[in-house]
């Protein structure tokens, strides 16, 4: 009996505010990027501070 193996492609999401990686279950094909961050909930995710500071998580991360 022959295995299959099926391979998989899986987008992960970078937020630009905090530096929280996460996968969506939202498709790319359709155009969907998600709204907010899970961990942050930033609209912007994609978006880097144009004056270049830091938000609280960051700061406790480092």
């Amino acid at each position: 009996m022959a295995k299959k193996y099926v391979e998989k492609t899986i987008l992960i999401y970078i937020c630009e505010r905090c530096g929280y990686e996460w996968e969506s279950r939202l498709r790319l094909e359709e155009g969907l990027l998600p709204k907010r961050c899970p961990r942050c909930g930033s609209p912007y995710w994609d978006r880097k501070r144009k004056n270049g500071r830091k938000n609280k998580i960051q700061k406790a991360m480092v």
